[in-house]
């Protein structure tokens, strides 16, 4: 328990002591900084996530980084077990991807700002018109080269079971015409869900074959949520043929 309040104070104090790169941000949002904030963002996000990784102890396996596209008209779907589904792609996939995330967290102090800062889209799940809203500005960030993520299953499911996806996550991709990277996320829910504390362990991330949607029929529009959720249980049984690579800053590679 000790371990988990000090990992906690410490996300509090970091996300406090980021604010002062708060001018930073709006200085590179600026007409023709947007390279320099690129780069900024690139650097500062991923070493963050994988101190964050690092401090909890998660030795991560990666798979598959070679097949993530150059262009950034990409979205990341992947099964959700733990807040750690995140860092690990902000930590891995060399992108920043803005997450489709609940409307709460945009009223968490410091962390919303970064939040925005990478295109994060606020939505409000109990609301269909305005989910569709939210969608559609996440469709917007796709479309001006911006990468997003997602998680179709609507919530964490805490556990090793992955549940259904919903069609309507995606839209998302395409509608945008973007490049979808099926993600398995295996085992992170063992890093806290489990046993509501931070405790080390093995996980394990998959980043699969591309599926470009600007061609898709409207059937195989229809037949994607079960097409993704397939692919991405191959990741738990190692049935994909991703080759392995180095995975984790200050942890295991394999």
């Amino acid at each position: 328990m000790a371990k988990t309040i000090l990992i906690f104070a410490y996300f509090w104090f970091f996300l406090i002591f980021s604010a002062a790169f708060v001018p930073v941000i709006l200085v590179l949002s600026l007409p023709g900084l947007g390279r320099l904030r690129k780069v900024f963002l690139g650097f500062f996000v991923p070493l963050w996530a994988n101190q964050f990784l690092w401090l909890t102890g998660a030795r991560v396996l990666v798979q598959g980084r070679g097949n993530i596209p150059r262009q950034n008209k990409v979205c990341f779907i992947g099964n959700h077990q733990s807040v750690f589904d995140i860092l690990l792609i902000l930590a891995h996939s060399g992108k920043i991807p803005g997450f489709i995330a609940k409307k709460e967290l945009l009223y968490a102090p410091f962390l919303n700002f970064w939040m925005l800062a990478i295109h994060c889209v606020f939505i409000e799940r109990r609301n269909p018109r305005k989910s569709i809203m939210s969608i559609e500005r996440g469709v917007a960030s796709l479309k001006k080269g911006y990468p997003m993520a997602i998680f179709p299953e609507g919530t964490r499911s805490r556990a090793g079971v992955v549940g259904d996806f919903k069609a309507g996550s995606f839209k998302l991709a395409t509608k945008a015409g973007a490049i979808i990277v099926p993600v398995s996320m295996v085992d992170t829910y063992t890093l806290y869900e489990k046993e509501g504390r931070f405790r080390a362990g093995d996980v394990k991330v998959v980043f699969h074959t591309p599926i470009p949607t600007d061609s898709l029929t409207a059937e195989e529009k229809k037949a994607l949520p079960e097409r993704v959720r397939r692919i991405i249980l191959r990741g738990f049984t190692g049935t994909e043929e991703d080759s392995p690579e180095v995975g984790s800053a200050g942890t295991e590679e394999g």
